[in-house]
């Protein structure tokens, strides 16, 4: 699921699981485990399969599994969203495909975003899933005022209009995106390790008390999740 090579003391982590990298409890669990490992690095860049960084949540699974599944799912989500925003080093994300809903939350838990194609966004009210507290807050800090226009116009973005809207830093050509990112996080690993992570932790600060106050939210996001008209909606998106 989560291949992780290093040059250099930055490390570079590829996500491949399935088509999409659907997030599933499996690699959610994995990802937070890896973004606990990450400590001996300089740096982290964060990256896809070359088809998509990643589409989201698995909604068949959720669908077929139900609520039991979705309590696991949706904890181990929040957990990683939580880590991956906590993470102490610098970290880019180099998108290359499809950052979708849960995928584009992901891609915001980094300090840089670059972007070569695909499509990213947050559908969520158009799928019909509420947002935990963990997302809002992680798109919050990243989108500020914008957060209400894209959570509302629940749009995928191509990269530059992506760019306008405040969702990645930077559109970079296919080719030179791993390099790019690279650039980009050894720019940041250079400060001394205790400024950055001060740093970081101070223009994080507002968002992380708000979801260390939120959390534990697993068995209530997964009650509504589950409900009939969420269940109905996400029927209708998988028939499409």
């Amino acid at each position: 699921m989560i291949d992780i090579s290093e040059q250099d003391g930055i490390a570079t982590v590829r996500i491949s699981h399935g088509k999409v990298n659907a997030l599933d409890l499996e690699l959610a669990r994995g990802l937070r485990d890896a973004f606990e490992s990450f400590s001996s690095y300089r740096a982290v860049v964060l990256t896809g399969n070359g088809r998509a960084f990643s589409a989201g949540a698995d909604l068949r699974r959720l669908l077929d599994e139900g609520e039991p599944y979705a309590v696991e799912f949706l904890t181990a989500l929040e957990e990683l969203y939580a880590t991956a925003f906590a993470c102490r080093m610098p970290v880019v994300a180099a998108i290359e495909g499809h950052a979708i809903a849960g995928g584009c939350v992901l891609a915001a838990t980094a300090d840089v975003r670059l972007m070569s194609g695909g499509t990213i966004g947050l559908p969520e009210l158009v799928v019909g899933v509420p947002f935990p507290v963990v997302t809002v807050e992680i798109m919050r800090h990243v989108l500020g005022h914008r957060l209400a226009s894209v959570v509302y116009g629940a749009k995928a973005y191509a990269p530059d209009d992506a760019l306008r809207a405040g969702l990645i830093d930077e559109v970079v050509a296919a080719d030179l995106l791993l390099a790019s990112a690279r650039e980009r996080a050894e720019a940041l690993a250079a400060s001394p390790p205790s400024t950055f992570t001060r740093v970081k932790g101070s223009l994080r600060a507002p968002a992380a008390e708000r979801i260390g106050a939120a959390r534990g939210e697993g068995a209530l996001m997964a009650r509504l999740w589950t409900l009939p008209e969420v269940s109905a909606a996400l029927s209708r998106v998988l028939a499409r």
